[in-house]
């Protein structure tokens, strides 16, 4: 509302990420935005640019309906920072667990469920030190976790954990993913920045070879590169 933009479902533009990535409709109705290089990124002079044609033409222009009431106090949408709890671990994270454990992906390569004994058991297992105020809980519970819980599982415990059953690519994707964050959560220099953000182009662009047509991690997609 503040950023005077359509809502993410309706959105013909990804707006509330930082280009003009136009994005795809699926038949589920989602809209997702898969990796493509050559989209130009969203400034504050292109939203007020926007937002002039907008009220002229009294239609959004590229997802956007108007001029801001925060654009005399903050830039749009430099200023908007990206969410890391919604966008990373009750996103990209929690889909991943999914395509891992749903049984309804056991067809699929990159399916963990036939392990689940074992990697739960080795979860339930570990001894989390005194500042994490959760401990590690069933899988079964997943729909319920916490994002505190979600952030320790994808920082500190699925990786060591994740190691003897995923296939070397599939775990090298994750890692990647792990690293970029570990770079970002840090208070990074420029250089680790950038390097993060080389990391989580790499993540990106992978997604479709590791999970097809069932990539709903496209969504996520520009949430993740732009940095």
């Amino acid at each position: 509302m503040c950023m005077s933009t359509m809502s993410f479902a309706n959105m013909t533009f990804c707006v509330k990420q930082r280009c003009l990535h136009p994005g795809k409709r699926l038949e589920s109705g989602a809209r997702v935005y898969p990796y493509e290089c050559g989209h130009h990124s969203r400034t504050s002079a292109s939203v007020e640019e926007h937002a002039h044609l907008a009220v002229l033409q009294r239609k959004p222009v590229f997802g956007v309906k108007g001029k801001s009431t925060l654009s005399r106090i903050v830039q749009v949408p430099e200023s908007f920072p990206l969410d890391y709890m919604h966008g990373v671990l009750e996103g990209v994270f929690k889909s991943l667990l999914n395509f891992w454990f749903d049984s309804q992906y056991h067809q699929y390569n990159f399916y963990l469920g036939n392990y689940r004994r074992e990697i739960e058991s080795e979860l339930l297992a570990i001894q989390v030190p005194h500042e994490f105020n959760r401990k590690p809980r069933s899988l079964n519970d997943l729909k319920f976790f916490k994002a505190t819980e979600l952030h320790h599982f994808m920082m500190y415990y699925m990786l060591p954990v994740l190691l003897p059953y995923m296939p070397h690519n599939q775990y090298h994707h994750f890692a990647i993913l792990v690293t970029a964050m570990r770079k970002l959560l840090s208070a990074p220099s420029s250089e680790e920045v950038h390097t993060a953000g080389l990391l989580l182009d790499c993540f990106v662009r992978e997604n479709s070879h590791l999970y097809g047509k069932l990539n709903t991690l496209d969504k996520f997609g520009t949430t993740l590169t732009p940095l």
